[in-house]
Protein backbone atom coordinates (compact mmCIF):
# COMPACT_ATOMS: atom_id res chain seq x y z
CA UNK A 1 0.00 0.00 0.00
CA UNK A 2 2.85 2.38 0.50
CA UNK A 3 4.15 2.23 -2.84
CA UNK A 4 0.65 3.01 -4.26
CA UNK A 5 0.71 6.32 -2.41
CA UNK A 6 3.95 7.21 -3.63
CA UNK A 7 2.63 7.17 -6.98
CA UNK A 8 -0.70 8.46 -6.66
CA UNK A 9 0.22 12.13 -6.46
CA UNK A 10 3.03 12.06 -9.05
CA UNK A 11 2.88 13.46 -12.47
CA UNK A 12 5.20 14.64 -14.93
CA UNK A 13 4.81 18.55 -13.92
CA UNK A 14 5.86 17.52 -10.22
CA UNK A 15 8.91 15.71 -11.17
CA UNK A 16 10.18 18.93 -13.44
CA UNK A 17 12.03 20.76 -11.14
CA UNK A 18 14.03 24.12 -11.66
CA UNK A 19 17.24 22.25 -12.35
CA UNK A 20 15.99 19.93 -14.95
CA UNK A 21 18.42 20.03 -17.99
CA UNK A 22 16.78 21.93 -20.79
CA UNK A 23 17.38 18.78 -23.42
CA UNK A 24 14.97 17.54 -20.72
CA UNK A 25 12.42 19.61 -20.40
CA UNK A 26 12.16 19.90 -24.46
CA UNK A 27 11.67 15.99 -24.82
CA UNK A 28 9.17 16.55 -22.01
CA UNK A 29 7.40 19.19 -24.17
CA UNK A 30 7.90 17.25 -27.14
CA UNK A 31 6.37 14.18 -25.95
CA UNK A 32 3.38 15.87 -24.31
CA UNK A 33 2.72 17.64 -27.98
CA UNK A 34 3.15 14.35 -29.39
CA UNK A 35 0.98 12.95 -27.12
CA UNK A 36 -2.12 15.49 -27.84
CA UNK A 37 -1.65 15.27 -31.28
CA UNK A 38 -2.34 11.20 -31.14
CA UNK A 39 -5.23 12.11 -28.79
CA UNK A 40 -6.55 14.50 -31.48
CA UNK A 41 -6.26 11.49 -34.67
CA UNK A 42 -7.51 9.13 -32.15
CA UNK A 43 -10.93 11.68 -31.45
CA UNK A 44 -11.06 12.16 -35.50
CA UNK A 45 -10.52 8.26 -36.62
CA UNK A 46 -13.35 7.37 -34.19
CA UNK A 47 -15.60 10.06 -35.37
CA UNK A 48 -14.85 8.46 -39.35
CA UNK A 49 -15.43 4.74 -37.59
CA UNK A 50 -18.61 5.93 -36.90
CA UNK A 51 -19.24 7.80 -39.91
CA UNK A 52 -18.36 4.99 -42.10
CA UNK A 53 -20.66 2.74 -39.71
CA UNK A 54 -24.16 4.87 -40.36
CA UNK A 55 -23.11 5.13 -44.43
CA UNK A 56 -22.55 1.20 -44.53
CA UNK A 57 -25.74 0.97 -42.73
CA UNK A 58 -27.95 3.21 -44.75
CA UNK A 59 -26.35 0.81 -47.79
CA UNK A 60 -27.16 -1.91 -46.27
CA UNK A 61 -30.83 -1.26 -45.56
CA UNK A 62 -30.69 0.17 -49.39
CA UNK A 63 -29.36 -3.52 -50.66
CA UNK A 64 -32.05 -4.94 -48.83
CA UNK A 65 -34.73 -3.01 -50.01
CA UNK A 66 -34.10 -3.53 -53.32
CA UNK A 67 -33.23 -7.14 -52.72
CA UNK A 68 -36.89 -7.17 -51.62
CA UNK A 69 -38.02 -5.62 -54.36
CA UNK A 70 -36.63 -7.24 -57.02
CA UNK A 71 -37.89 -10.40 -55.68
CA UNK A 72 -41.30 -9.63 -55.31
CA UNK A 73 -41.19 -8.34 -58.66
CA UNK A 74 -43.19 -10.96 -61.06
CA UNK A 75 -40.87 -12.95 -63.54
CA UNK A 76 -40.70 -11.69 -66.70
CA UNK A 77 -41.99 -13.97 -69.69
CA UNK A 78 -40.73 -15.06 -72.04
CA UNK A 79 -41.88 -13.61 -75.73
CA UNK A 80 -43.07 -16.03 -78.20
CA UNK A 81 -41.16 -17.33 -80.89
CA UNK A 82 -42.86 -15.60 -83.93
CA UNK A 83 -41.23 -15.82 -87.52
CA UNK A 84 -40.88 -12.26 -88.98
CA UNK A 85 -42.90 -11.53 -92.23
CA UNK A 86 -41.74 -11.97 -95.43
CA UNK A 87 -39.83 -8.89 -96.86
CA UNK A 88 -42.28 -6.93 -98.53
CA UNK A 89 -41.49 -6.54 -102.27
CA UNK A 90 -44.03 -3.91 -103.11
CA UNK A 91 -46.00 -6.24 -105.03
CA UNK A 92 -49.74 -4.85 -105.28
CA UNK A 93 -52.18 -6.53 -102.76
CA UNK A 94 -50.31 -7.95 -100.91
CA UNK A 95 -49.78 -4.71 -98.49
CA UNK A 96 -52.46 -5.36 -96.05
CA UNK A 97 -51.03 -8.90 -95.23
CA UNK A 98 -47.84 -7.38 -94.92
CA UNK A 99 -48.84 -4.79 -92.41
CA UNK A 100 -50.77 -7.42 -90.16
CA UNK A 101 -48.59 -9.87 -89.94
CA UNK A 102 -45.94 -7.38 -88.97
CA UNK A 103 -48.34 -6.04 -86.44
CA UNK A 104 -49.09 -9.21 -84.83
CA UNK A 105 -45.08 -9.53 -84.72
CA UNK A 106 -44.78 -6.62 -82.90
CA UNK A 107 -48.43 -7.30 -80.68
CA UNK A 108 -46.80 -10.93 -79.63
CA UNK A 109 -43.03 -9.49 -79.28
CA UNK A 110 -43.94 -6.02 -76.63
CA UNK A 111 -40.25 -6.20 -75.49
CA UNK A 112 -38.34 -6.88 -78.06
CA UNK A 113 -40.15 -3.84 -80.32
CA UNK A 114 -40.79 -1.74 -77.33
CA UNK A 115 -40.95 1.53 -79.20
CA UNK A 116 -42.06 3.06 -82.63
CA UNK A 117 -38.48 3.55 -83.93
CA UNK A 118 -37.76 -0.21 -82.66
CA UNK A 119 -40.61 -1.38 -84.91
CA UNK A 120 -40.05 0.01 -87.80
CA UNK A 121 -36.65 -1.22 -87.95
CA UNK A 122 -33.08 1.32 -88.49
CA UNK A 123 -34.10 3.86 -91.18
CA UNK A 124 -32.93 7.16 -90.85
CA UNK A 125 -36.13 8.38 -92.82
CA UNK A 126 -37.66 10.33 -90.35
CA UNK A 127 -41.08 8.56 -91.36
CA UNK A 128 -40.08 5.47 -88.92
CA UNK A 129 -39.78 7.98 -86.12
CA UNK A 130 -43.69 6.62 -85.69
CA UNK A 131 -45.12 3.23 -85.93
CA UNK A 132 -48.74 4.93 -86.86
CA UNK A 133 -47.10 7.04 -89.65
CA UNK A 134 -45.01 4.10 -90.99
CA UNK A 135 -47.98 2.45 -91.71
CA UNK A 136 -49.72 5.58 -93.10
CA UNK A 137 -47.38 6.06 -95.62
CA UNK A 138 -47.04 2.07 -96.47
CA UNK A 139 -50.55 2.61 -97.35
CA UNK A 140 -50.45 5.53 -99.37
CA UNK A 141 -47.70 4.26 -101.34
CA UNK A 142 -48.23 0.07 -102.09
CA UNK A 143 -51.85 -0.48 -100.76
CA UNK A 144 -54.09 0.36 -103.89
CA UNK A 145 -57.12 -1.82 -104.33
CA UNK A 146 -56.40 -4.27 -107.51
CA UNK A 147 -58.04 -2.49 -110.63
CA UNK A 148 -57.69 1.08 -109.57
CA UNK A 149 -60.66 3.24 -110.03
CA UNK A 150 -60.32 5.20 -112.73
CA UNK A 151 -58.93 8.60 -112.90
CA UNK A 152 -60.36 11.78 -113.33
CA UNK A 153 -58.81 14.13 -116.67
CA UNK A 154 -57.22 16.67 -113.99
CA UNK A 155 -55.65 13.57 -111.79
CA UNK A 156 -54.14 12.31 -115.54
CA UNK A 157 -53.11 15.54 -116.22
CA UNK A 158 -51.33 16.13 -113.02
CA UNK A 159 -49.32 12.89 -113.46
CA UNK A 160 -48.16 13.76 -116.99
CA UNK A 161 -46.92 16.86 -115.78
CA UNK A 162 -44.85 14.87 -113.31
CA UNK A 163 -44.12 12.50 -115.50
CA UNK A 164 -45.95 10.04 -113.09
CA UNK A 165 -47.11 6.30 -113.44
CA UNK A 166 -50.98 6.76 -114.39
CA UNK A 167 -51.51 3.16 -112.40
CA UNK A 168 -49.57 3.93 -109.41
CA UNK A 169 -49.00 7.69 -109.22
CA UNK A 170 -45.05 6.67 -108.76
CA UNK A 171 -42.16 9.14 -111.04
CA UNK A 172 -39.74 6.91 -112.67
CA UNK A 173 -41.51 4.60 -114.78
CA UNK A 174 -44.67 4.35 -117.28
CA UNK A 175 -47.80 2.52 -117.14
CA UNK A 176 -46.86 -0.40 -119.37
CA UNK A 177 -43.70 -0.73 -116.94
CA UNK A 178 -45.15 -0.20 -113.90
CA UNK A 179 -43.92 -2.58 -110.79
CA UNK A 180 -47.51 -2.33 -108.77
CA UNK A 181 -49.52 -3.06 -111.64
CA UNK A 182 -51.16 -6.59 -111.65
CA UNK A 183 -50.39 -9.05 -114.75
CA UNK A 184 -53.37 -8.98 -116.21
CA UNK A 185 -54.39 -5.41 -116.26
Amino acid sequence: APRHRLFHHWSPVSAISPTTPPKILQAVASQGALLGQHSQTLRDLTNLNQEISTQLNTLTDQINSVAITVNSSPPIAREPYVPTPERYRGDQGTCRAFLMQASLVFELRPLTYSTDKSAVWAAQNPICNSYLEFVKEMKRVFDHPLGRAHLSEEEKAQRRRRNACLYCGEVGHYTADCPAKPDYW
